[in-house]
């Protein structure tokens, strides 16, 4: 699982606790880039940038440095911009100012000066980034898996109203000031962005309030754009949340290292009046750590709304759209895939899972279900297919330039755990 917002909320709370001798590009991202300029070349007040949704990110053509378009994850979750180390990044010319090591495991990024970002008819010149090398990534093992460049998020949000069709698969950037006017019949909540991220308060419904206080059960969540799943949290974090009796385990290694995830259902989670009754969840208690709140919203959840972000006034504007539905959906093949070049590659397999059944290994390349290749633009829909009510389907996959192919029935994951 990709949790993006790791890299960066890590990357700042080195920067801003434990940079002793604060470099300038340091104190740049320490202050969110305010030197930074902006210059708008759009006739009108807003700027329509199309984007494309891959493994539940929204990405977006940015130019770097005068570059062909890199692929950058708009991520309301990522304090700084990043870019990783990816065929296409290995291209730029970049002002190299030091390294700061990010963690107890050694894993570094340079710090880099004096950028240039263009979207469309607008540029954000004099950034300080961060670049991180593959072989520090967090995300990719390998340039094949490198799908997309980095992630942009508060150099974005901190200078425009910016709004997010999720139906349309617009990003709609404006530097005129929002008011609730503009947006009759949006539910307008308030956010936290302090520290460069914005939080909302929302309300979870575990029933173990004692006490029958319901604002004992509220709780601040990170609204998280890089994050593709629905929701997760750190039961370890709030009194009143513990792991549900029901769930299926993942072990893996991630950003502060080793991890075991549960993955359930959450009894209730509620946001303005939008409710979410068994909402799946990944639950987390080593990986996740946050002074700030208990969890992430991840796309899976807000995708069902359009969205609108407005620093300047603390702001997020929510509605409803056609296709909303308060209903969530977990894998049943039990698989943990990524993007490749070539297909998906899969990172890990439960055991006694469908998949497991099927043979299927770590490190396998699936090349095709039912018959269709897996590209880019199909990805999205071969993941959702192994997350439906379908019975069956049939995957081949490419293991040391052999090409396997079998037919898997899915199953139900979640259950009940013995004691």
């Amino acid at each position: 699982m990709y949790k993006l917002i790791l890299v960066t909320l890590l990357c700042l709370s080195f920067i801003l606790l434990s940079a002793c001798i604060p470099s300038a590009g340091v104190r740049n991202l320490q202050n969110g880039n305010k030197q930074a300029t902006y210059e708008w070349q759009a006739e009108s007040d807003q700027i329509d940038i199309p984007f494309n949704w891959h493994d539940g990110h929204i990405i977006i053509p940015v130019a770097v440095n005068d570059s062909a378009p890199l692929r950058l994850a708009f991520d309301s979750g990522a304090a700084v911009t990043v870019l990783f180390e990816t065929e296409r990044t290995n291209q730029l010319k970049l002002d190299v100012e030091r390294q700061l090591t990010l963690n107890s495991s050694g894993q570094i990024a340079n710090v880099v000066n004096h950028n240039t970002l263009v979207l469309d008819k607008l540029s954000l010149e004099n950034l300080t980034v961060l670049h991180v090398p593959l072989d520090h990534s967090p995300i990719f093992s390998n340039i094949e898996e490198a799908y997309f460049d980095g992630a942009i998020g508060y150099d974005l949000l901190s200078r425009f109203v910016i709004r997010i069709d999720y139906i349309n698969q617009i990003l709609t950037l404006s530097h005129r000031q929002s008011t609730e006017d503009n947006y009759l019949g949006w539910r307008a909540l308030p956010i936290d962005t302090k520290t460069h991220v914005p939080y909302l308060e929302a309300f979870f419904g575990t029933g173990k309030s004692s006490q029958g206080d319901s604002a004992a059960n509220n709780a601040k969540f990170l609204i998280d754009t890089g994050a593709p799943f629905y929701l997760y949290i750190n039961p370890d974090l709030h009194p009143l949340l513990e792991l549900p009796v029901q769930y299926y385990e993942t072990k893996g290694s991630g950003f502060n290292g080793p991890y075991h995830r549960y993955t359930g259902r959450l009894e209730q989670l509620t946001i303005g009046e939008y409710s979410f009754p068994n909402l799946a969840t990944h639950f987390d208690k080593t990986d996740y750590q946050d002074l700030e709140g208990i969890g992430l919203i991840g796309n899976g959840l807000l995708k069902k709304f359009d969205l609108v972000f407005d620093y300047a006034s603390e702001t997020l504007f929510i509605k409803s759209h056609s296709q909303f539905n308060n209903k969530s959906l977990v894998d049943r093949s039990g698989l943990d895939i990524k993007p490749h070049r070539k297909g998906a590659i899969v990172h890990s397999v439960a055991l006694n899972s469908a998949a497991a059944n099927a043979g299927l290994k770590t490190g396998d390349i699936i090349t095709k279900f039912n018959g269709e290749l897996i590209l880019p633009a199909t990805f999205d829909e071969f993941k959702a297919k192994l997350s439906s009510e379908i019975d069956t389907t049939q995957l081949c996959w490419d293991r040391e330039a052999m090409e396997m192919c079998e037919q898997i029935t899915l199953s139900k994951r979640i259950r009940k755990v013995l004691e």
